[in-house]
């Protein structure tokens, strides 16, 4: 992943500390460099992986903290954008039933789930004829649910108010969605427009796909949860680039590969297969390769668990 990239999201992070906040950039260089390893894969020697953990442990690495700098340009390019802009929200959780020595946790979904609840907005510019551009993320939160619920607290849906059309199908009348809105829908073509937008609301899936498949987020073994929700400051932003970087190969697929993707990688990839790769199409159908991925004209393009398949192996 291109270094200036990641230095441009941290670079401004206010932590009162310039050493901090250098170290923030190197640890996600790491991290980004190598995404589907452990943490203590991300680093070449024992001095850089004690670094990390002191990192992750000091109490101004907060995930607000880490994340600030990149909502703010993200906001900033949806600001200034001409094209429609679309604010995709969701919510996922963090499991971490196999890590019961990970204190501070809280109940999930899963009935037995030990880990901590998120919600992220991701920041797209749409397009009608093409595949939507990721920006990146505008805003994400996240927080431990309580063992017990709390009498007169607040609720958890209330974080979709942080951040409206009715849809149905007659034949299947218990199917319908709500849809929050800022657009004008004063007929039938207004509100099938709005429908053609939320169908691009599978991008929010990639990206906790990528987040947990690709950044193995989850396979953290820290032991206290408020390093982990520091972790998720740095590969939360991280994520963002690698969708990015999937969905850069269905938007522009004759671009130079070395004009978007680390010439190390590419290196990688034709000394493993053989190959000479052109463009940036080129790079994810090799690495969909290395995942079980043929190739056939019947195939279409590689999925995202495919893709990483062929990364993480």
């Amino acid at each position: 992943m291109n270094r200036q990239w990641i230095r441009q999201q941290f670079e401004k992070i206010d932590m009162k500390d310039a050493r901090l906040e250098q170290r923030a950039i190197e640890i996600a260089q790491s991290c980004a460099e190598h995404p589907d390893k452990s943490l203590s894969g991300r680093f070449e020697d024992w001095a850089g992986l004690k670094a990390a953990y002191r990192f992750f442990s000091n109490s101004k690495a907060t995930h607000q903290t880490l994340q600030q700098p990149h909502y703010h340009e993200v906001l900033e390019k949806a600001r200034w954008a001409e094209e429609l802009v679309l604010f995709i929200q969701d919510g996922s959780e963090l499991l971490f039933n196999f890590h019961p020595w990970t204190h501070g946790l809280g109940p999930t979904a899963d009935a037995t789930g030990n880990g901590l609840m998120f919600h992220s907005c991701l920041v797209a510019k749409y397009y009608e004829s093409k595949e939507p551009k990721i920006l990146g993320l505008g805003y994400q939160e996240a927080w431990v649910r309580p063992e017990k619920k709390v009498i007169g607290g607040s609720k958890e849906s209330e974080v979709w108010l942080r951040t409206f059309i009715r849809v149905w199908c007659p034949e299947r009348p218990k199917l319908e969605w709500l849809l929050i809105t800022n657009l004008p829908v004063e007929n039938e073509e207004d509100a099938q427009k709005i429908v053609e937008i939320y169908r691009q609301r599978w991008l929010i899936e990639d990206y906790h796909k990528a987040l947990k498949t690709g950044c193995r987020i989850e396979d953290s073994q820290f032991k206290q949860a408020s390093r982990i929700f520091a972790l998720l400051g740095l590969l939360g932003v991280i994520a963002t680039q690698l969708l990015a970087m999937r969905e850069h190969c269905r938007l522009s697929p004759t671009t130079r590969a070395e004009d978007a993707i680390p010439k190390r990688w590419i290196m990688l990839i034709e000394q493993r297969l053989r190959v000479k790769i052109a463009t940036v199409r080129d790079f994810w159908h090799c690495l969909a390769r290395l995942g079980g991925f043929i190739g056939r004209k019947s195939d279409g393009e590689p999925g995202w668990q495919t893709i990483w398949s062929g990364w993480s192996g």
